[in-house]
């Protein structure tokens, strides 16, 4: 009854010790649907880790009604070649699959589709609403001045239809998504292009269809162990890479990547969540950029732009900044889905600019303008009295033209 009792404690971490027989495994990355440009980077970091770690054996990529455009479509191709040059089979599912979903897993060597999926090959398109007469209609006039023919924004409160340059622009953009489309599939299922042509003509396709044109490589149902989907892939399958542990005590070199996606505004980063918006302000990203400049352990910092533009002080702004810290280290510009406007001038302070064959860049120019209600005023019979000192004093009121 006197005697010492004992106790140890044991802790066992899963990081895998540097020499020690690594498990290998085939990887599984899932993109899903509402994914934004931010969670897309990150599904594409997670790519090419899979290509360098030995431990992954193969790749099985998951696109479920992702949204991705053609833009990302094409990154994901390139990710899969890259994975497939380090001899790594890859693997692709699709449910329900967009044109551009089917145009990505395309690049994968075993293509899957749910029995009850199906693809929508239809080819690219665009849509463009004006509400230029509307507005007359119901009395409210829009006024706006723009500089660059090409800078068609402002067309949509302004007129009824398209203008020339603005037509001009959408369908040289189509032609060349869509000569794109049929180029590298003709090399994926190694056809002519007539025949791509006339098979984008004949969509959209159910799995059974798909099948029948060799669009896939079989039906699978995702949860059946039985099914050629987990057949043909032996080992084991993870959709996280297991950490590693440390093997050296100071930082790393790294490379220090900058996201400005959504509108570009003056002040700090807006999200809502709830609404999925999100916008990237001129503050947020001139801190970051400062930081990352003089931090010893960034060698090089990369600009990933999916923006349409925005405030035109916020990306001059940004602007600066970016030119202040190209003279520490290199600043490389790397454009998502769109590039365009403000997005295109933060880009070109870079020491390169790499874009997506369909990214869109360029809407180089400005507008500004306003609408004004003195008409719909008039209709509703509601008085409206304006007092100011000087020839433009209430130029920004609704109430005036």
């Amino acid at each position: 009854g006197n005697s010492l009792g004992g106790y140890a404690l044991a802790s066992v971490h899963g990081e895998q010790r540097p020499g020690l027989p690594a498990g290998r495994f085939t990887y599984v990355v899932e993109i899903q649907s509402g994914r934004n440009p931010r969670s897309l980077l990150t599904s594409l970091h997670k790519l090419e880790k899979a290509a360098q770690d030995p431990r992954v054996v193969g790749l099985l990529l998951k696109l479920g009604s992702s949204g991705i455009g053609m833009a990302y479509a094409q990154e994901l191709r390139w990710a899969l070649h890259h994975i497939q040059s380090h001899k790594k089979p890859t693997h692709c599912f699709l449910e329900a699959a967009s044109g551009s979903e089917y145009y990505a897993c395309r690049a994968a060597q075993h293509i899957y589709m749910d029995p009850a999926g199906g693809a929508q090959l239809l080819g690219p398109a665009l849509n463009a609403l004006f509400f230029g007469d509307v507005l007359k209609k119901v009395g409210i006039r829009a006024d706006f001045i723009r500089i660059g023919k090409y800078k068609s924004a402002p067309e949509q409160w302004t007129r009824n239809h398209g203008s020339a340059p603005a037509r001009e622009q959408r369908n040289v953009l189509l032609n060349d998504v869509y000569e794109r489309l049929v180029d590298d599939l003709s090399h994926d299922l190694k056809r002519s292009a007539k025949s791509i042509r006339q098979l984008i003509d004949r969509g959209p396709f159910n799995t059974a269809e798909a099948l029948q044109q060799t669009l896939i490589s079989a039906a699978a149902d995702p949860y059946d162990p039985r099914s050629p989907l987990h057949r043909r892939i032996a080992n084991p399958k993870r959709n996280s890479l297991p950490s590693k542990a440390a093997s050296h005590w100071a930082k790393p070199p790294r490379v220090g990547v900058v996201v400005i996606d959504g509108t570009i505004i003056d002040g700090s980063n807006v999200d809502v969540p709830f609404l999925d918006i999100h916008m990237t302000g001129s503050r947020t990203v001139i801190a970051t950029l400062e930081q990352m400049s003089r931090d010893p352990s960034i060698k090089a910092i990369v600009l990933r732009i999916d923006s349409p533009g925005g405030s035109s002080l916020a990306s001059d702004q940004i602007w600066r900044a970016v030119r202040r810290a190209r003279r520490r280290k290199p600043v490389i510009a790397s454009m998502g889905a769109v590039a365009a406007s403000g997005g295109y001038y933060i880009a070109a302070a870079a020491d390169e600019i790499w874009a997506l064959p369909s990214t869109v860049t360029g809407s180089i120019g400005i507008f500004f303008g306003k609408v004004d209600l003195v008409q719909l005023a008039e209709k509703l019979h509601i008085g409206v009295e304006q007092l100011g000192r000087g020839k433009h004093a209430g130029a920004d009121s609704l109430w005036r033209p």
